[in-house]
């Protein structure tokens, strides 16, 4: 039945039309989001619900452009206003990750040479990744309250924390010989970096005289 689809549920929607809007550019004309929404099997009266059920909450906003046949309705996403947009935009991980995997083809039969390259690009791809969950976090705390700072947080890690995280992971199992020595190697650089917060030790309560 369709209404038990998990798909089929506002939040996954609204999941899915912050993704398409994310890789049309955060801004998009109706008929653009659309065309997108149809691939993944959601009508125009489920998008344009979905829509007004994302303006109302404040993730998105509604624009009225001269088109060549007239008005356009064009969605755009809040987030495009923030300087934390263009940071997830770069997406950098996924590039870096296919430059690893090609110098670790290059270097095939060559075990210390493996070892070597990818324990000197694991901590950097991990370390671009919690710099991008650090973006997502800091621009979500900074809604009004807890549900639209758990929704942000959320559109932001199905869109972009999700495939980055992938990416270092399918790099990890495409060489799996490697990937352990390089990720015992990348723990113990995070350990040394990170220093333990320590607080002073309270006073022992005074008793009342």
């Amino acid at each position: 039945m369709r209404g038990r689809s998990p798909f089929n549920k506002p939040d996954v929607r609204k999941r899915e039309v912050f993704s398409l809007l994310s890789g049309l550019g955060g801004r998009s004309r109706w008929r653009d989001l659309e065309v997108g929404a149809r691939k993944s099997q959601m009508g125009p009266t489920t998008l344009k619900r979905t829509l007004d059920d994302m303006e109302e909450e404040g993730t998105i906003y509604r624009e009225a452009r001269l088109g060549p046949k007239g008005p356009e309705a064009w969605y755009i996403l809040q987030l495009t206003k923030d300087e934390v947009w263009q940071r997830l935009q770069e997406k950098p991980i996924g590039k870096r990750v296919a430059e690893t995997h090609g110098a670790l083809s290059r270097a095939q039969g060559d075990d210390a040479r493996q070892r070597e390259i990818l324990s000197r690009e694991l901590p950097s791809l991990i370390s671009a990744y919690q710099m991008m969950h650090l973006y997502a976090l800091q621009r979500a705390v900074r809604e009004e309250n807890i549900e639209d700072v758990l929704r942000l947080y959320g559109y932001i890690y199905t869109t972009f924390l999700i495939d980055e995280a992938a990416a270092i992971l399918g790099l990890c199992l495409n060489w799996p010989e490697v990937a352990h020595i390089a990720l015992e190697h990348t723990q113990t650089l995070l350990e040394d970096a990170l220093h333990p917060i320590t607080f002073p030790e309270e006073a022992e309560p005074r008793e009342p005289t």
